[in-house]
């Protein structure tokens, strides 16, 4: 199992790589395996964007 600062940093290697999210405008957080990604975004498709590039790296449910 990876650590939580692995997995920190998975994502936001994921995340800095994919050209439809701005990475920079996306926090990301991880406690007990758990990834959190916050920031406000005006459109779904950015949310649901940044969610798809994560779920290679961790588990990650739909944004509310």
């Amino acid at each position: 199992m990876k650590s939580d600062t692995q997995l920190r940093r998975d994502v936001e290697e994921e995340l800095a790589i994919e050209p439809t999210v701005d990475a920079a405008a996306i926090g990301v957080a991880a406690e007990d395996g758990i990834v959190t990604l916050s920031g406000a975004r005006r459109e779904l498709f950015r949310k649901t964007g940044s969610g798809a590039v994560c779920r290679p790296s961790c588990w990650v449910s739909a944004p509310s």
